[in-house]
């Protein structure tokens, strides 16, 4: 474990820090049960420069002997509709607009010919 432990650190990986289960493998021996703390989310620096408010949930037992792992990014879902659609009309000035948009329209495999036959 000393090797393993030198290793992250000169490659600079540490736990990133996590919720739930702490032991998160189990031999499910009744008898004789073992538990430990196997299973890590792994991540370096840049990761917590990128994401500072991510972290790690580790959930019960299930049908595994290890523990399933969900990683929280943390990040804010864009909030669709807040927005409005804008649409300048010196792009239709440009010599190559019509082409641009019939090969945008081709290549996202529309069998429309028009705006009107969509709906």
């Amino acid at each position: 474990m000393v090797e393993f432990s030198d290793c992250l650190l000169q490659m600079g990986l540490f736990d990133l820090r996590y919720q739930g289960m702490f032991n998160t493998w189990m031999n499910k021996q009744p008898d004789l049960p073992i538990a430990k703390k196997l299973d890590r989310l792994l991540v370096n620096q840049a990761w917590i420069n990128s994401f500072p408010s991510s972290s790690a949930l580790f959930l019960p037992h299930d049908f595994s002997d290890h523990t399933p792992c969900v990683l929280d990014l943390a990040m804010p879902l864009p909030i669709s509709g807040t927005k409005p659609f804008k649409f300048f009309n010196y792009l239709t000035k440009h010599p190559k607009f019509l082409v641009t948009v019939e090969e945008a329209w081709v290549a996202a495999g529309s069998i429309a010919t028009s705006l009107g036959e969509l709906c």
